[in-house]
C-alpha cells in the first residue's frame, strides 16, 4: 500500500509541477481539465465495471438456483473470462479481473495492483467506503474498481467447512489445483476490475 500511495503522490507532484513556461492561470485551467477528464473516465469505467459485475452475477445466481455451487463452479470455470472478453469487444475497451488471491492463475494481480488492493483492504478495515481510482497516461487511460464480497460469493469463496460445503470445496480443488481464493468474509475486497482504454 505504501508503494501505491507514493505512486499516487508522484503523479500529483508531476501534474502540479511548474515548468516556468506557463502562467499560473494556464496551469490552473490545465489541472482542471485533467481533473475533469479523469472524473469522466472514472465514471465511464465504473459504469462498465457495474455492467460486467451484473452480467457475471446474474449468470452465477441463475446457476446457483438451478444446481447449487457445483453448477456455478462449472459455469465460472468455462465462461467467466469469455464473458468479460465479450464485454471488452462491445465497449472497445479492455476489461480484466485481478486479485492477490487468485483461483485461476491468469487473474493474479501485479504488484501495483496488489498495492491498490491493500489500500482498499485498509479502507474497509477502517469502516471507510472504498475509493476507485483513475489514471490518465499519454498512451492509455486506466481505472481500478474494487470487487467487494457479498453472501452469495461466500458459497465458493468463504471458509471451507463453514461457508463452503465439502463437496463444493472438493470440486474447487479438482478444477483449480493452486486455488487461493477462499477464506473470505462478507464485505471484503475480493479483487478489482481493471478498465483500460488505449489512446490512438
Amino acid at each position: 500500500m505504501k508503494n501505491f500511495i507514493l505512486f499516487c503522490l508522484g503523479l500529483f507532484i508531476f501534474s502540479c509541477s511548474d515548468t516556468g513556461k506557463t502562467s499560473s492561470s494556464q496551469n490552473t485551467n490545465s489541472l482542471e481539465q485533467i481533473d475533469q477528464e479523469k472524473a469522466d473516465y472514472l465514471a465511464k469505467a465504473q459504469d462498465i465495471a457495474t455492467q460486467a459485475q451484473q452480467a457475471l452475477g446474474e449468470q452465477l445466481k441463475t446457476k446457483l438456483e438451478q444446481g447449487g455451487p457445483l453448477n456455478a463452479l462449472d459455469y465460472c470455470a468455462v465462461n467467466a473470462i469469455p464473458l468479460t472478453d465479450s464485454l471488452s469487444k462491445t465497449h472497445n475497451i479492455q476489461i480484466r479481473r485481478v486479485t492477490d488471491k487468485p483461483r485461476n492463475r491468469v487473474n493474479l494481480a501485479e504488484e501495483k495492483e496488489k498495492d491498490y488492493i491493500d489500500f482498499v483492504r485498509e479502507q474497509l478495515a477502517n469502516a471507510q467506503t472504498p475509493i476507485p481510482v483513475a489514471q490518465l497516461h499519454y498512451d492509455r487511460n486506466l481505472a481500478y474498481i474494487p470487487i467487494i464480497t457479498n453472501p452469495m460469493c461466500l458459497q465458493c469463496h468463504g471458509v471451507p467447512g463453514q461457508d463452503i460445503k465439502d463437496e463444493t470445496y472438493n470440486k474447487i480443488t479438482q478444477l483449480y489445483s493452486s486455488d487461493r481464493a477462499t477464506g473470505y468474509a462478507d464485505a471484503q475486497i475480493r479483487g478489482i476490475w481493471i478498465i483500460e482504454q488505449m489512446k490512438r
